[in-house]
């Protein structure tokens, strides 16, 4: 495939990830929500984040606003840890991590969100593909801690 092509499949993937609804399964009143803010883009996400007693994450409720690559990457994030349990969903964000920071190719599968690898070469659009990747992080902490309070908030 040439290059052309691929960089029209990742804009495509792109840009529908960002016009893709970004929940799955059912998430509880009862779990806890981190509310996150990009204030250099505006980005702002609350997630919800369900895990079972197995540690399988059984629902994301995320809802985003803000630039096409952040809304894109929460869903794309949320495609990607459908189902996973805690410790592949965070070695998932990790990866993700690298990826957009220091342009690292991915040790773990990533799924579609591996179209968001060029956004290493535009530092100031980082923060807008880091913002559901390092919440779902803080979400996965919280649970594990024992969820501490119902809302959190946090900005990047």
């Amino acid at each position: 495939m040439s290059l052309n092509r691929l960089q029209q499949l990742y804009r495509s993937v792109i840009v529908d990830a960002a016009s893709a609804p970004t929940s799955f399964g059912q998430v509880p009143d009862t779990v806890p929500v981190v509310h996150a803010v990009n204030p250099t883009c505006g980005d702002v996400l609350d997630l919800a984040v369900a895990v079972d007693a197995a540690g399988v994450i059984t629902g994301v409720r995320a809802t985003a606003t803000g630039c096409t690559i952040s809304q894109a990457s929460t869903a794309l994030m949320v495609r990607a840890v459908r189902g996973q349990n805690v410790t592949g969903a965070l070695a998932q964000a990790a990866a993700f991590a690298e990826m957009v920071r220091d342009d690292v190719r991915p040790a773990v599968d990533l799924g579609d969100a591996r179209a968001l690898q060029s956004v290493h070469a535009f530092p100031a659009r980082v923060k807008c593909a880091l913002l559901a990747w390092t919440t779902l992080t803080e979400c996965l902490q919280n649970l594990a801690e024992g969820g501490g309070d119902n809302a959190t908030d946090k900005q990047q």
